[in-house]
């Protein structure tokens, strides 16, 4: 993807323990603390982080459900959330270079914060075309109900959504985007999230359907980051399986798996039983 490594840092790294411990504790998946509840750091990711003297400017934190105790698991979960195109863009976004992960030991949802021990980037003609070039085993179909925030409109199977991003704080416009089969060179019907010369932070774009398992494929987009005008494009190949229906019993129930994010504020009550399943969003913040 030619972007480079996070590094770990320790006071990120002791942030996400601390929230990752008190999702379970109190049987929940959310950005805010109560204060009333047991295990308290503070109301929101960046108050957090600051009490464990986090020095950088910038801070996201994305929180990945289900039930995670070994390296496999988290990795899942990560790849899994990459799928969902509004969590991806932030994850992927330029400002970060430095995070810090948790899970409790008694296994749960992973906490991830992500830093920017600089603020923002300079100027940068990268940008961040998911999928990426050369990328093998892309999952073949996402379900767009399963993260709050994406246009209703949409169907309830779409291909692996296609991403193209910089900073957070970027101003992305295009004139063209294609996708194609390679080897037949068959068009793929891709449905825009923005229209052609509208403005917006990052562009997703949904294939009307499913991809074919095991099959080769090239999208290329003209677009302005920035200011930048280009051509980019990346050859990708999916994974030979693609999930049917069957095996998502929460599908049906929108935000579940990646609900919208919940930025500062503590949620007023402790939680109650039963309430930790799906993968939560993103909250961000200024490190105080």
């Amino acid at each position: 993807m030619g972007l480079p490594l996070l590094k770990w840092n320790t006071a990120l790294g002791s942030a996400a323990q601390a929230h990752a411990d008190y999702m379970v504790t109190n049987q929940t998946i959310a950005h805010a603390e109560d204060p009333s509840c047991p295990g308290f750091v503070g109301t929101s990711a960046a108050t957090r982080v600051a009490a464990f003297r986090y020095g950088g400017q910038l801070v996201q934190e994305t929180i990945i459900g289900g039930f995670s105790t070994t390296n496999a698991d988290g990795r899942a979960r990560m790849e899994t959330m990459l799928l969902a195109p509004l969590h991806r863009v932030q994850v992927l976004a330029l400002e970060f270079d430095e995070a810090g992960t948790g899970i409790a030991k008694t296994g749960g949802p992973l906490d991830m914060n992500l830093g920017s021990s600089k603020g923002l980037p300079p100027a940068t003609r990268f940008w961040v075309l998911y999928p990426f070039a050369g990328q093998n085993d892309v999952t073949a179909n996402f379900y767009p109900g399963t993260e709050l925030g994406l246009p209703e409109t949409l169907p309830f199977m779409t291909g692996t959504p296609l991403t193209l991003s910089a900073s957070l704080f970027s101003r992305i416009s295009y004139s063209s985007v294609r996708m194609v089969e390679q080897v037949s060179g068959v068009s793929v019907e891709l449905l825009p999230v923005v229209r052609p010369g509208e403005l917006a932070s990052s562009l997703i774009f949904f294939p009307k359907a499913a991809l074919k398992p095991g099959t080769d494929y090239q999208w290329s987009i003209t677009a302005t980051v920035d200011g930048l005008t280009q051509t980019a494009s990346a050859n990708f190949r999916t994974s030979g399986i693609v999930k049917p229906a069957s095996e998502h019993p929460e599908l049906g129930k929108p935000g579940q798996i990646f609900p919208a994010a919940t930025i500062d504020g503590a949620s007023g009550t402790c939680a109650t039983p039963g309430t930790n399943n799906g993968v939560g969003g993103t909250g961000e913040g200024t490190a105080q």
